[in-house]
């Protein structure tokens, strides 16, 4: 999904364990690092301009996107 033109960033629920780290996005963007995670969230808020911002709530990162 990296190559696709367009993709900006890619966010995960959960770190998948099957993969080497090559099949999964920046740990900063993955909710759930681990299978004994406490159920991290991901939230999208999207203005009326069509402008969201997505935040990690496992490490509070977040991060914002203009509308195209």
């Amino acid at each position: 999904m990296t190559k696709i033109p367009g993709v900006e960033a890619i966010w995960q629920s959960h770190r998948s364990a099957r993969n080497d780290d090559a099949h999964n996005t920046s740990e900063q963007m993955i909710a759930n690092v681990d299978p004994a995670s406490d159920g991290h969230w991901i939230k999208a808020v999207v203005a009326s301009d069509g402008k969201f911002t997505v935040t990690n709530g496992r490490n509070d990162f977040s991060k914002s996107y203009t509308a195209r």
